[in-house]
């Protein structure tokens, strides 16, 4: 990691078996350059090598990543490509340094670091953030409060899954939202040749919306864990709490 220069190199390697199915393995490698862009290489255990790019521009960022096939099957799955868009609104503003605020743990640090991050951060409300803290320091309860607040929490039965049946209670891991379920159904069966099995979707009673979700988790221990896993490829992944 080069501080000076706010390069960072990271690997990061996943594990996944099923019932029934062989272990298969992910090996990701990513050199992040926070002023301009990113670099990564990932290998699928017995299906494919993938290599992306991106560049940052003020609040745009433009990716791209291309999957070799090296399967015996691969005359029949192909290669793939897929692009990534984002942009980020509001006026670039000046950040208070974190060490301002004295955050009492990491865990507390973390979540105003991500907050601060906003380009829309406004002094009321860094202000605020000053007053959660002063609160963690006298009850670490409170810094539990603040993680829930940071997840997104509904009720089952505002959910049903693709034939239209209950949804079961538990931490949803959720990678894409979709009005269209056409398009919901093409990123999910991508994610499923990809090696990712337990991709689903399901559907929101009220929006109508498809929801992609990559894994689902029991416990809120769990769920944090495997959010962290996809962030390196999916950096907008959120988690959703049904209870």
């Amino acid at each position: 990691m080069a501080k000076e220069k706010e390069i960072t190199a990271y690997p990061l390697i996943m594990v996944k078996g099923a019932a029934g199915a062989p272990v298969q393995y992910d090996v990701n490698a990513v050199l992040d350059w926070k002023k301009y862009g990113w670099i990564g290489v990932t290998y699928h255990s017995n299906y494919a090598i993938a290599a992306s790019i991106g560049l940052r521009y003020k609040n745009l960022a433009i990716g791209y990543a291309y999957d070799f096939g090296i399967s015996n099957i691969k005359s029949y799955t192909g290669s793939s490509s897929e692009f990534l868009l984002r942009y980020t609104f509001g006026n670039n503003k000046q950040e208070t340094p974190v060490a301002q605020i004295e955050p009492t743990d990491s865990l507390t640090e973390n979540l105003l670091k991500k907050l601060m991050a906003k380009t829309d951060t406004s002094q009321a409300e860094l202000d605020r953030l000053k007053a959660e803290v002063e609160k963690l320091k006298s009850s670490r309860s409170n810094t539990e409060n603040l993680t829930e607040n940071l997840m997104r929490l509904a009720s089952r039965d505002d959910y049903m899954d693709e034939n239209d049946s209950p949804i079961a209670p538990g931490y949803y891991v959720v990678i894409g939202a979709y009005n269209n379920k056409t398009n919901a159904n093409k990123f999910k069966s991508a994610n499923v040749i990809k090696g990712y099995s337990n991709t689903m979707l399901i559907q929101s009673k009220a929006t109508k919306n498809f929801l992609v979700v990559v894994t689902k988790a029991d416990k809120k221990a769990e769920g944090l864990y495997e959010l962290e896993k996809y962030k390196i490829e999916y950096p907008d992944v959120w988690l959703l709490l049904l209870e």
